[in-house]
This record gives structure tokens, C-alpha cells and sequence, in this order.
């Protein structure tokens, strides 16, 4: 009996990694499509075709094209602070965190703007859903932030300081800054000058932060 339980929960485990893998082969696929074509435009038909799935088969994994294209916003998201982890990790000093967490973020959303160009056009009804990860994604970039400085006062390099207070307006002035750029270019996507004076003007504004920070010796 033991060894019918042990061999039918191997099955399942099987079942379930191989409908993961296929989840994680529908994600990959959709976001190009969606790139392509735009939200608006793509069907599940299109995504299928790509997959070499007909549309049905695609219920078995999504409710709908709008959970496909949740789920790419979360796989990115995973896939973005996985990025930071190991780019923050190692013998670096506080400093050259601040300044790898700006250019991680902007150089990974820069590589993913073909897909989030397509965030302007999705219906108004995602929008609520969509803002759900914008949150939480913010809220992980202060802790991680509040995480550097806080080191950085216990290593002896910062003064002493209200690491999440510094941490919560350091986010918001980056955020500030793409939403100016956004709006100064007057453009309904994100393109290279985007990415360009984002880093230029959030690293400016981070070095000056940083000499302030620092401990003279």
C-alpha cells in the first residue's frame, strides 16, 4: 500500500511539473505576441498558434488573456528582484549598491519596454489589478533600499540616519523622475532617451545623496 502511495504521488508531482512547464512556455510565448501585436490586438487564438495549442486547451491554464498577462507582470517582477539579489550580493560596499540598484532597475525595464509599452493600451478595467503589483513592487524596492543604508550605518560608511524615511523618499523621487520623463516627452511608450535621462538624473541625484551620507574620515 505504501508503495502505491509513494509511486502515485510521484505522478502527480510529474502532472504538475510538466502543466508548470508548460505554464511557464505559454508565459514566454505570450509575451512576444503581445509585444507584437499589442494587447488590444492579440487573441488567444494568436498565443495558441504560437504555442501549437489550440485556444481550449489554453482554459486548462488561464481564465483569460488578461491572467496571461498578470502573470507575465509577476514572472517579470520575480525575474527583476532576483536580478537585484545577485547584482547586491558580494564584498561591495553600501554605496555601490545605491548606485547598482539604479542601474540594474533601469537597465532590466529597458530590456522588457517592448512589452511594457503595451501597459498604456490595456483596458481600464486592468488597471486596479495592474497597480496591485506596481505596490508591492514599490514596497520591495524601499525594504530593499532602507536593507542598504541600514548597513551601511552599521559598516561606519553612512552617518547615523532614518534609514526608511530616506529609503521611502529615495523610491518616490525615482518614481517622480519616470513619471516627468514620461510625461515631458510627451509619448504614449518608453524609448532609448527614456531609459537615458532616467539613469542620468536618478544616478546624478543618488551621488549627491551618497556624499552627504558618507562619514568623513
Amino acid at each position: 500500500m505504501d508503495k502505491f502511495r509513494t509511486k502515485t504521488s510521484k505522478v502527480r508531482e510529474t502532472v504538475v511539473d510538466s502543466k508548470e512547464n508548460k505554464k511557464e512556455q505559454i508565459l514566454k510565448v505570450a509575451s512576444i505576441v503581445f509585444a507584437k501585436h499589442g494587447f488590444n490586438k492579440t487573441t488567444l487564438d494568436d498565443i495558441g498558434e504560437q504555442v501549437g495549442m489550440k485556444k481550449n486547451s489554453l482554459y486548462h491554464y488561464f481564465e483569460n488573456k488578461e491572467d496571461i498577462f498578470l502573470e507575465i507582470i509577476g514572472m517579470d517582477a520575480e525575474e527583476y528582484f532576483n536580478n537585484l539579489e545577485k547584482e547586491l550580493a558580494g564584498e561591495i560596499n553600501s554605496s555601490e549598491k545605491l548606485k547598482r540598484f539604479v542601474l540594474v532597475t533601469t537597465g532590466f525595464w529597458k530590456e522588457k519596454a517592448n512589452f511594457y509599452n503595451l501597459v498604456t493600451s490595456v483596458k481600464i478595467e486592468m488597471v486596479n489589478r495592474i497597480s496591485d503589483f506596481y505596490d508591492v513592487s514599490i514596497t520591495k524596492q524601499k525594504m530593499l533600499i532602507n536593507n542598504i543604508l541600514a548597513e551601511g550605518v552599521r559598516s561606519d560608511e553612512f552617518v547615523d540616519h532614518d534609514t526608511m524615511q530616506l529609503a521611502e523618499d529615495l523610491i518616490d523621487m525615482f518614481v517622480s523622475i519616470e513619471r516627468w520623463e514620461f510625461n515631458r516627452q510627451k509619448k504614449s511608450y518608453f524609448n532609448e532617451d527614456y531609459f537615458n535621462e532616467n539613469k542620468r538624473k536618478k544616478m546624478n541625484l543618488l551621488n549627491l545623496i551618497v556624499k552627504g551620507l558618507k562619514k568623513t574620515k
